[in-house]
């Protein structure tokens, strides 16, 4: 691997690499950052490969959502069961241990062919969600890395707190020990409020690691907030259409609290879904007053008609779900935008915005010298 080569960026000297490994929560933005490179890289004549080691799919079968966006955009010739050769379910562990290990081993050996034959492609392989996924099975990112002989780097969204940095650092540097190069860290999903404690706070502790930084990407509604339809996919329930599902959610909220101080609190944010429970007509009234994108209710308890004619007058869609609101306010943690191929708005602004704030530091990163660029 190409790990000597080194290149002057605006955050400071960079590897060029050919194999890149990148990890990041689940929401992180990590999908959009490797499609808008994979899209930046090959309008500069670089051939890209992908692969998504560990996929995801609900019941842990069919194609991962991931996988098969790149196949379409990038139009590459592998189907999406190659592109995420083990996809898992929300549990992640299959029941026959020895057969998943299996699957487990398999999946490694495919990642090791990839990292083997790619040749001079650039080879962009999606981490999953959290370093630590398939450790009990000797699949964990950081195995994936060494497989590959991969640089890594890293997607944090400001959003997920201080904890996201330390994993992002943690990871990191457990990467290094074992040889694994560093490529960096991209800050994505960023509001104006936090670009401070980014410039003043993660800056110079990531400059004391000497962890280089890629750059900043900003929030952007269309790569970022994932819509009323997907929280209702991952969430499952009764879906009351009395409202469109292409809305976008770009915060959940919790109501729990009387109906006056809560349509206050709900009124200080716009395209929100709101959680309260199905017997809490007073709240769901007040909710449907704010700027919402998607009304949850937990219990399974039925919502009052009066609910419902109402969401219809507002055109919000109601989503009734068996679960207890702890149980649900869990679950959306882990809801995150889903890029489709046929979303041409989200495709072309994942090329733009990764090209604007990030193609210097990508041109380091990839050895693409000035007279490359476009």
């Amino acid at each position: 691997m190409d790990h000597e080569v080194e290149t002057q960026t605006p955050e400071g000297k960079l590897p060029r690499v050919r194999r890149l490994l990148v990890l990041g929560r689940p929401g992180s933005g990590k999908t959009a950052f490797l499609l808008g490179t994979a899209l930046y890289l090959r309008e500069r004549g670089i051939a890209v490969r992908y692969l998504k080691p560990v996929g995801f799919a609900f019941g842990g079968e069919g194609e991962d959502a991931d996988a098969l966006l790149m196949g379409r955009v990038l139009g590459l010739s592998e189907p999406p069961a190659a592109l995420a050769p083990l996809v898992l379910g929300v549990h992640a562990f299959a029941g026959d241990v020895e057969e998943f290990a299996r699957k487990v081993e398999e999946m490694i050996a495919r990642v090791e062919a990839l990292g083997r034959d790619a040749g001079s492609a650039v080879l962009l392989a999606d981490g999953p969600g959290r370093p630590y996924r398939l450790a009990a099975f000797g699949g964990d990112s950081l195995v994936l890395g060494e497989r590959l002989g991969a640089h890594l780097a890293y997607v944090v969204r400001p959003k997920d707190g201080d904890d996201a940095l330390d994993e992002a650092v943690f990871t990191l540097e457990r990467g290094r020990e074992r040889g694994l190069p560093w490529a960096g860290i991209v800050f994505s999903a960023v509001r104006p409020h936090e670009e401070a404690r980014i410039e003043e706070v993660y800056r110079p502790i990531l400059a004391r690691r000497g962890i280089p930084v890629l750059g900043s990407v900003p929030y952007t509604p269309a790569l970022s907030a994932p819509t009323a339809r997907v929280f209702a996919s991952v969430l499952g329930g009764k879906v009351y259409e009395t409202g469109p599902l292409d809305r976008p959610v770009e915060r959940v909220l919790v109501g729990a609290m009387t109906p006056e101080r809560a349509l206050a609190y709900f009124r200080r944010f716009s395209n929100v879904a709101v959680i309260t429970g199905g017997d809490r007509t007073d709240l769901a009234a007040a909710a449907l007053e704010a700027d919402l994108s998607l009304l949850i209710l937990s219990g399974g308890i039925e919502p009052d008609v009066r609910v419902l004619v109402r969401a219809e007058e507002k055109g919000v869609p109601v989503l009734l779900v068996d679960e207890d609101t702890y149980t649900v306010a869990r679950k959306v943690e882990e809801v995150s935008r889903v890029l489709d191929a046929d979303d041409k708005e989200a495709v072309e602004t994942a090329k733009r915005v990764v090209a604007q704030t990030l193609g210097r530091s990508l041109d380091a990163l990839f050895g693409i010298f000035p007279g490359e660029r476009s």
